[in-house]
């Protein structure tokens, strides 16, 4: 597959599991025991400074991602600022 030069903003992500699957109504981010829920939607804590590690060229391109984009450090920036929580 051939990279299509999307961007972070332009991927769509489809979490079909909240549409089907039974969420936790309390959205308080606590440690606590959730009863017959999978999943609960709370608002991520902040992180100081996350920074990315690594990527995989090959994810990159099977999202359409530019792997040259990817190894900027504006793009990697704000790939760990998005998947830290820190953005949503």
């Amino acid at each position: 597959m051939t990279s299509s030069n999307r961007t972070l903003e332009s991927l769509q992500f489809d979490n079909r599991f909240v549409r089907d699957l039974p969420g936790d109504p309390d959205p308080s981010n606590t440690r606590r025991q959730v009863m017959e829920a999978c999943y609960s939607k709370v608002k991520p804590a902040q992180v100081k400074a996350p920074v990315l590690a690594a990527h995989s060229t090959e994810v990159a391109e099977l999202l359409g991602l530019d792997p040259n984009d990817c190894a900027s450090p504006e793009f990697q920036s704000r790939f760990a600022q998005v998947f830290s929580g820190n953005e949503l």
